[in-house]
């Protein structure tokens, strides 16, 4: 019970049953079917739920073992970058998520960002440190990618941040 917790909030928004399965014991960064339920919450968008797993303690860097977008070992800012949460990504990084972190194939949350012309966090990424030019396993730089997929603001602003 206290493994599908969050589960549960998520589906069906009863923050006051969160709460109290949290207070008893719910963990917190254990896998469930693959992912965190900090992973599972950014996944589905639920804001609140982040925010109170956060403020509970759920860390930050835990891996999931699920694929999502076709990569796998991904951190809560990954899938927040990968689902377009800019609102989540940017509580993440608030809240000390690494920018740099990779995922079982080098990639990074930038690459993410950068190809999905995020823009607005593609600049919150690199204002918490991101390394522009960092190369993910297939040699790509995150400017590589946002000039692939034709995102030309991001574009503009990972150059603005240093990458070549």
């Amino acid at each position: 019970m206290l493994r599908t917790a969050p589960d549960a909030f998520i589906a069906g928004g009863k923050e006051d049953d969160l709460r109290l399965l949290l207070f008893v014991g719910a963990d917190l960064d254990g896998l469930h079917d693959g992912e965190t339920a900090l992973i599972r919450a950014v996944s589905a968008g639920h804001m609140g739920a982040v925010e109170m797993l956060a403020e509970a303690g759920a860390r930050l860097e835990v891996k999931g073992s699920l694929s999502v977008g076709g990569f796998s070992g991904n951190l809560a800012l990954m899938v927040a970058c990968l689902s377009e949460r800019l609102e989540i990504g940017r509580y993440l990084l608030s809240r000390g998520a690494d920018p740099n972190a990779e995922t079982e194939n080098g990639f990074r949350p930038l690459h993410f960002a950068g190809s999905r012309g995020l823009t607005a966090i593609t600049v919150s990424l690199l204002t918490h440190g991101a390394e522009v030019n960092a190369k993910a396993a297939d040699g790509d730089l995150a400017l590589h990618h946002a000039v692939a997929s034709g995102q030309r603001e991001t574009t503009e602003a990972l150059v603005d941040g240093g990458g070549t």
